[in-house]
């Protein structure tokens, strides 16, 4: 399926949600190439006030990034696999950015005190799948953010790349 006509139902089915829900906001679609014939559908939101759709710890934006895959995996044949990423004014893009930093500062104390932090496993909390092919990294932040495969980088990330904790 060509990026124009998924541009086109995703754009049409957010316009219905966003109309249903009553929220007052602008948005934009990108979509991007994944691993394995993946499509990446980037929606992020951009307005005054939106804290709500963020909701506590991110809740609210975990639960409306799911209605929004549910929706759009009705509209899509069963064989076009398709990720969706929500962002709420850059709220994703600081929570990925905070990560990285506390990766790199426990990277900077693993090197001080000679331990071995691991590579690949739970660092537990609410932030999500197995960011960018290391490990699972818990639960909440959102199901198909697992699924990224390395887009950590094209999210924003922190002062200092992080891409092997061994």
């Amino acid at each position: 399926m060509r990026d124009r006509n998924i541009l086109k139902i995703v754009k049409k089915e957010v316009d219905e949600i966003v109309k249903l829900l009553g929220i007052d906001c602008n948005y934009d679609i990108e979509i991007e190439e994944g691993e394995e014939e993946r499509k990446i559908m980037k929606i992020s939101f951009e307005g005054e006030n939106l804290g709500y759709m963020i909701g506590n710890h991110g809740r609210h934006l975990d639960s409306l990034q799911y209605v929004i895959s549910l929706v759009l995996r009705k509209k899509f044949k069963e064989d076009f696999f398709f990720i969706v990423m929500l962002d709420v004014s850059g709220y994703r893009k600081e929570r990925i950015a905070e990560i990285q930093k506390l990766i790199a500062a426990y990277k900077r104390l693993a090197a001080a005190t000679g331990e071995d932090i691991g590579g690949g496993g739970d660092m537990g909390g609410d932030m999500g799948g197995g960011f960018a092919g290391g490990g699972d990294m818990g639960g909440d932040m959102g199901g198909d953010m697992g699924d990224m495969g390395g887009d950590l980088d094209d999210m924003g990330g922190g002062e200092e790349e992080v891409t092997d904790l061994e």
